[in-house]
């Protein structure tokens, strides 16, 4: 795809610099080089032929010594940039379902064929679903129009924009409302609006709430919400199934012809691992939609819960992000304990209580512990979160052996650096636009200087100045004497879930750091050889990738062995895979599953050693497209409006080309002023050869040689 076409240099010069006073003399030696050459002593020789060989041997010596010289040669450039005209398509499977969709495909292939008959303009069709895709087959599982926007900021802002038009049939199940994404292209949007806006009779799971992890013994609730449309009068039932047996049934009848109810169930979290709950309505005669009608969603049962000690002299916003993420998870409980009230008793109590530390900017500058508290607190067995700041006392953190050094700084010293995304970084899993949202993140202000870690280490976020991300550590994970660690080189990312609900409307990239960070102190140490990744549930529409790794008697990291896996779904149906091997362990991507509980067992031999690592996870089918599909045409209509453009039907078709043959499609002439070196023009070593040629071929017919 050609963005920009070059037409023509208006203009060309040699620029010599601080060398400009050696031209002179250049000019003097060539010419006296070039006179005593051919006419020194008289041979009989026509001076005809005697000039026309100086002035050859003249320009060759000129032009050799411009090298010498080191001119730079400046000209100007000037490019045109054709029209672009964008077309978004949305591929989700709700294009398909409505009753117009025999003449979807026919509209946007009339579309693309009009754009393309209008000389000079280039096309550009930008596929869409919860992300852009490439495909075109209307496959994908949810619609996410904030992402294509993004995509066209990102993409277009600084582009020849001439039109844009999107195709869709507005319903948004993924993603934040695009009525508060700001455009930067500057081009109207116009929409063409798919599908059926009415009302019909059904009913659906409108939603599911519940925890997704819940300890043993414990009680948890689940609320369903129920939605009917025109069907007061019917009766249905709601039934509630888990995969260990636990029921929940009731009866009811619709009293109005639009009506939303709520149920609030609770179950007993009776066994370990990942249970299955089934939704569903009984169907009723006449429904338009049954698809709906059914919701499946995983809960993993764990059989403890995670105390976090955290350990500040001073409160921070900092900490009140970190407390705020923590109490937003059940699973999760955490105490602030003051450095000042720290003792002997309460350090030595910590194992015994707690799961992990987080320790905030300790050892403090500010309050001078004791040496014997501070020795005993970085010396007790449990992983901990290390928040480095300008608080903290260098001096005293050096000699504490937590993992880390830092080299060069003094006490206060920091760089303010924005954070930037690893994108080799496998120890769990990020949101996929993390990289997006992590540009929209604030500065955070790093201790300055050189960090070294010690023992394993992995960095999800890189230190970025300016706009260069270097290989500084700002978020890092560590395995250092037999602990876990996570540090976290920087202070005020308390503005960071600030910034992300602004622009995206939730928090999951700042969740994700602090839980993912806690989650990472709560590992209980795998001694096994053998190790396999999965995550606890996946969707039906999501390729379902597998890591492991394989360790030798002294625990060194090899991936020479083959390793099998075996998995089974519901003790009856069994798929055989081998992992391909990856640049130190092993990768296995098995497609998309269909929804249940997967059990697996992974086996290698090593030096006649028969290993095998075994475990779960579970499928959840989604269908958030074809579970509501009523249009909705006003967001669409706002959207459009917003954006300058008009909003259209299928059956407008002809108002829009009427438009669209109404504009005027220019392109965008930039000119600029360019330097290069005169060594890198080619055809300079062409000319000096061609004149070289040149007197030599008139020397030889004129008898010099």
């Amino acid at each position: 795809m050609c963005k920009f076409e070059a037409l023509r240099r208006a203009f060309f010069m040699i620029q010599f610099g601080e060398n400009i006073g050696w031209l002179l003399p250049l000019l003097l030696i060539c010419a006296g080089g070039s006179a005593l050459l051919y006419f020194f002593k008289p041979d009989g020789y026509s001076n005809t032929v005697r000039i026309g060989l100086a002035i050859l041997r003249f320009a060759i010596l000129c032009l050799i010594g411009l090298f010498l010289l080191d001119p730079l040669i400046k000209y100007s450039s000037t490019e045109e940039e054709k029209p672009v005209f964008l077309i978004g398509v949305d591929q989700s499977e709700s294009i398909l379902a409505n009753k117009d969709s025999s003449e979807i495909e026919q509209l946007i292939q009339k579309v693309k064929d009009k754009i393309e008959s209008i000389e000079n303009v280039e096309l550009n069709v930008i596929g869409f679903g919860k992300e852009i895709v490439e495909n075109s087959d209307f496959s994908e599982k949810e619609t996410n129009l904030s992402a294509y926007l993004n995509h066209i900021d990102d993409n277009y802002s600084f582009r020849n924009v001439a039109g844009h038009l999107l195709i869709t049939d507005g319903i948004v199940n993924s993603g934040i409302d695009p009525d508060y994404v700001d455009s930067k292209t500057n081009t109207p949007i116009d929409v063409i609006a798919l599908g059926d806006t009415s009302k019909r009779p059904d009913q659906m799971i409108l939603d599911s709430r519940y925890n997704k992890i819940v300890y043993l013994g414990n009680k948890f609730p689940i609320q369903v919400s129920v939605k009917a449309n025109f069907l007061k009068g019917k009766s249905t039932a709601l039934s509630i199934k888990s995969s260990s047996g636990a029921i929940f049934s009731k009866e009811f009848d619709y009293n109005s012809q639009s009506e939303i109810l709520k149920f609030n169930v609770e179950f007993e979290a009776k066994k370990v691992g990942i249970q299955l709950i089934t939704i569903q309505l009984n169907e009723i005669e006449g429904e338009s939609n049954i698809l709906n009608n059914k919701v499946v969603i995983p809960i993993e049962v764990l059989d403890s819960k995670e105390k976090i000690a955290l350990i500040y002299h001073t409160l921070s916003p900092d900490i009140g992000a970190i407390q705020k993420v923590i109490a937003g998870n059940e699973n999760l409980e955490v105490d602030l304990v003051q450095s000042a009230d720290l003792s002997m008793e309460f350090i030595n109590s910590l194992k015994n209580e707690y799961n992990g530390l987080i320790l905030y900017q300790i050892p403090s500058s500010k309050l001078q512990l004791p040496a014997h508290l501070l020795k005993a607190l970085y010396a007790i067995e449990l992983p901990a979160m290390h928040v480095i700041g300008k608080y903290v006392n260098m001096s005293q953190f050096a000699s504490l052996n937590a993992g880390v050094a830092i080299k060069g700084n003094a006490n206060g010293m920091v760089n303010t650096t924005t954070a930037g995304l690893n994108g080799n970084f496998s120890l769990f899993n990020i949101p996929k636009e993390s990289a997006t949202i992590l540009n929209e993140y604030p500065p955070v202000e790093a201790p300055f200087g050189e960090y070294s870690f010690k023992g394993k280490n992995s960095t999800v976020l890189f230190q970025k100045i300016g706009n260069v991300q270097s290989e500084i550590p700002l978020w890092t994970f560590t395995e250092f004497n037999g602990k876990n660690a996570v540090f976290v080189m920087g202070e005020g990312f308390w503005k960071w879930p600030l910034a992300e609900y602004k622009n995206n409307g939730n928090t999951e990239l700042f969740t994700s750091l602090i839980e993912s960070s806690i989650g990472y102190l709560s590992v209980k140490k795998d001694k096994s050889r053998l190790r396999v990744y999965t995550a606890s549930n996946y969707s039906s529409s999501e390729d379902i990738v597998l890591k492991a790794e394989l360790y030798n008697e002294l625990y060194e990291p090899i991936n020479a062995p083959n390793i099998e896996l075996k998995l089974k779904k519901n003790d009856s149906l069994n798929y055989e895979y081998s992992f391909d091997r990856s640049e130190i362990g092993y990768r296995l991507n098995m497609g998309a599953l269909e929804q249940g509980i997967y059990n697996y067992t992974a086996k290698t031999i090593v030096n006649g050693v028969a290993i095998s690592k075994s475990g779960q996870f579970s499928v959840s089918e989604v269908n958030m497209e074809l579970a509501n599909l009523e249009a909705n045409h006003k967001v669409l209509f706002k959207l459009s409006k917003k954006n300058g453009g008009q909003f259209y039907l299928p059956s407008e078709y002809d108002k829009w080309n009427s438009k669209l043959e109404s504009q005027q499609f220019s392109s965008i002439l930039y000119s600029q002023i360019n330097f290069k070196d005169l060594i890198d023009f080619k055809w300079f070593f062409a000319l000096v050869i061609l004149l070289l040629g040149a007197e030599w071929l008139i020397r030889k017919r004129e008898g010099f040689l």
